[in-house]
C-alpha cells in the first residue's frame, strides 16, 4: 500500500481534508485523478447504442447484424451496446436505434436516431427511413475505408 494513501487512511477527518487540499492543491493529484477517471472510459469511432439490446431475440440481434453489415464500416471502429450503457463510452460518432423517436433530443452533428431492430420488424415500412437516416454515418466513416 502507497505510505501516503495509508497515513491518509490513518487519519482524523479534518486531518485527511488537510490531507486531500495538501495532495490537489501543491501536488495537482486531481489533475492524476481526474485522468485515471477518464480512461475508464471506452473509447471508439463508432457507438451503436440499442435500446432494450440486452433483451434482444436472435431475429432482432441478426437484423442489426445486418444493418451494421450494410454501413461497411471495419468492424475494429463499432462498438455495439445497450442505450442504457452509452455513458461509459467516447464516441467519434453515435447511431442510437430506438423504438420511440423523440426519445433523444439532441442536435448534434455526430449523432444519428432512428429505428431499432426490434421496431423495424414490426414495422418493416420503416426501414427505407431507417437506411436514410443511416447514410449520414456512411459518409462520415468513408475516410476510414
Amino acid at each position: 500500500m502507497d505510505k501516503g494513501l495509508y497515513l491518509c487512511l490513518n487519519r482524523s477527518m479534518s486531518e485527511k481534508n488537510d490531507y486531500f487540499d495538501y495532495v490537489s492543491q501543491v501536488l495537482g493529484v486531481k489533475s492524476i485523478l481526474n485522468d485515471l477517471q477518464a480512461s475508464d472510459t471506452k473509447k471508439t469511432p463508432l457507438l451503436i447504442a440499442v435500446e432494450g439490446y440486452l433483451a434482444y431475440d436472435d431475429s432482432e440481434k441478426d437484423l442489426l447484424i445486418k444493418i451494421i453489415s450494410a454501413l461497411k464500416i471495419e468492424q475494429k471502429n463499432i462498438q455495439v451496446t445497450d442505450l442504457s450503457e452509452v455513458n461509459q463510452y467516447q464516441a467519434e460518432f453515435f447511431v442510437y436505434f430506438t423504438d420511440n423517436q423523440n426519445l433523444i433530443n439532441s442536435t448534434e452533428d455526430n449523432l444519428v436516431q432512428t429505428y431499432s431492430p426490434k421496431y423495424l420488424l414490426k414495422n418493416p415500412d420503416y426501414k427505407k427511413n431507417a437506411w436514410n437516416d443511416l447514410q449520414k454515418v456512411i459518409a462520415h466513416f468513408k475516410q476510414y475505408n
